[in-house]
């Protein structure tokens, strides 16, 4: 698994990634990118949020995400379910 960077993410908000799931593909939306303070992690240290939809709730686990070209593996953990969807979240740190 590649080591992803804030740069990567930071003027993403609002796009949609393909989460890979079996032969199926999940929309998700990325919500939210946060820095947090420095942790040594070279990459820098941060968290983004996620949008997906209401079906499936995803547990916890590693996934591909792709977008275009960019195809990468991310662990994202679920948050909360709403009437607008599912929110995810992963932290790099």
């Amino acid at each position: 698994m590649r080591e992803l960077r804030l740069d990567e993410f930071t003027d993403r908000e609002g796009e949609t990634f393909e989460l890979l799931l079996g032969g199926e593909s999940v929309p998700l939306t990325l919500a939210k990118v946060q820095p947090l303070p420095p942790s040594g992690r070279e990459a820098g240290a941060f968290v983004l949020e996620w949008r997906g939809p209401v079906d499936p709730v995803l547990p916890q686990a590693i996934y591909n995400l792709r977008q275009g070209e960019d195809d990468f593996e991310i662990f994202i953990v679920p948050l909360r379910q709403d009437g607008e969807g599912v929110r995810y979240e992963a932290i790099f740190n």
